[in-house]
């Protein structure tokens, strides 16, 4: 049986709120430059890529189509499977919460539960209808011309989507958090810390999943959008580049709050791990971090860094899986 020690020195209980205050900062962040640097000053058309020119070259027959009918059931599709994959992510969240808090009473742990999901809920929402009204965002002025023609309230499901994609992030950040926290004087050895680098792992990849998908509705609704323009032309062309940025800015963004979330509760656990190893086996610390499965290698690491860049790859990876759909159905 292994002994159990202390791990010194303590943390800092500040630090066990940093994964979901960097998740915030990130989030804040995107929200200060998407409002001064990318929406158009004056609700004009005119720094987006000439719309007013793309918008004379919509070609309204598309909606009756093969390619805006296989548009529209993969916006369907993915819209559903966000939901779905949201809901499985928030579950795993409360499931982290509920295991990482074991020392605590049963009722603590459901009301910090509770509590964190109608926060978060909150939030999402608060935002979505703060931003509902947002006539200058280049993907809202894209749809409204296009697939509005087909579900007018396209962009108010949209919006709905990303404040479930708020909450699903917010929730994860707490479950990180709840990783990390130690209480005053508790144990840690090595199986603890493995149980809790676990639950971290599941983080990661409930965390990955529901943002890949996240991309991927996104990429669904603006490249639907983007099929009431024909590909060959100017107009088409321009507005396949603004899909492409559309996409992948979202992307960089899901990556960086995901990595906002991940990063500091593996680096606390890793120095936890690395004090433990000089405790245990002073003279052989990385055979001992090896053998309890608690070394940092890039080969054992490689899952987690491709989960972490899921939301930056699944752009390009999504464009061409449509572009094959459409192809196999001589949609295009």
């Amino acid at each position: 049986m292994s002994k159990r020690v202390i791990v010194n020195p303590p943390t800092p209980r500040a630090l066990y709120l940093a994964p979901l205050l960097t998740t915030l900062f990130v989030l804040a962040t995107f929200g200060i430059f998407y409002g001064k640097f990318l929406q158009c000053p004056d609700g004009s058309y005119q720094c987006l890529l000439s719309f007013k020119l793309l918008f004379r070259e919509i070609r309204p027959e598309v909606a009756t189509n093969a390619a805006g009918y296989i548009d529209r059931v993969t916006w369907t599709l993915a819209g559903g499977l966000h939901l779905v994959v949201s809901l499985a992510a928030m579950t795993v969240s409360c499931f982290i919460i509920y295991s990482a808090l074991d020392g605590h009473r049963v009722r603590d742990r459901w009301l910090l539960i509770i509590v964190t999901l109608l926060v978060a809920a909150n939030i999402g929402l608060c935002v979505a209808i703060l931003t509902a009204a947002d006539a200058s965002s280049p993907a809202q002025l894209m749809l409204e011309r296009t697939a509005a023609r087909v579900i007018p309230r396209i962009n108010f499901y949209n919006r709905g989507f990303d404040a479930l994609g708020l909450t699903v992030g917010i929730t994860l950040a707490v479950a990180a958090c709840t990783i990390i926290r130690r209480n005053p004087g508790e144990t840690q050895d090595e199986r603890e810390l493995t149980r809790r680098q676990r639950l971290l792992r599941a983080l990661l990849y409930a965390g990955a999943a529901a943002l890949v998908i996240g991309v991927l509705r996104l990429g669904t609704a603006v490249g639907w959008g983007g099929s009431f323009w024909a590909a060959n032309t100017p107009a088409g062309k321009e507005a396949s580049s603004l899909i492409t940025g559309i996409v992948s800015s979202l992307g960089i963004s899901y990556t960086l709050i995901l990595a906002s979330m991940y990063l500091p509760t593996v680096l606390v656990l890793n120095a936890r791990a690395q004090t433990l190893a000089e405790t245990e086996s002073p003279d052989r610390q990385d055979e001992w971090l090896k053998k309890n499965g608690l070394s940092l290698s890039l080969l054992g690491h490689l899952p987690r860094i491709l989960a972490l860049l899921g939301p930056v790859l699944v752009g390009p990876v999504g464009e061409l899986l449509s572009r094959l759909a459409k192809l196999a159905t001589g949609a295009e």
